[in-house]
């Protein structure tokens, strides 16, 4: 669905803005950023609630996809692909949305704001959290 992944981006660019501004204003990110790229309001919606998910389960979710990022510290990587995690790793949790539609979702979103192997870096990651997660 074009809408969600739309949503994803918007969240993958507030989250982005988030953790380089610090400021602790989680709605005033998304919408400064959904106001000046005139999103629809369905897509504006659900990028604030994986946003928010992500905020508010951000301490496990990053501990999550440290354990999983062998040989990675999470502050190295680079900021669009563990933003890309967390958005990814947040629905995974959720059960709301099939693992293979997060799992594409992410990597695709990776590969184009992201750097050549950023798709490839998500994708093991993602899959070896799908993995523990469902056991």
């Amino acid at each position: 669905m074009q809408t969600r992944r739309k949503s994803r981006e918007l969240a993958l660019q507030a989250l982005y803005a988030f953790e380089i501004t610090g400021d602790e204003d989680t709605k005033g990110a998304l919408a400064s950023i959904s106001t000046a790229l005139e999103y629809d309001s369905q897509c504006i919606e659900y990028a604030q609630t994986i946003f928010e998910s992500v905020v508010a389960d951000k301490e496990k979710i990053d501990k999550l996809v440290q354990r999983h990022a062998a040989n990675w510290e999470l502050r190295r990587m680079a900021a669009t692909d563990r933003n890309v995690l967390r958005i990814a790793v947040s629905e995974l949790i959720s059960g709301e949305v099939p693992y293979k539609v997060v799992i594409d979702e992410a990597v695709e979103i990776a590969k184009l704001y992201g750097t050549e192997e950023s798709g490839k870096f998500v994708n093991g990651i993602l899959d070896s959290i799908r993995k523990e997660l469902a056991a």
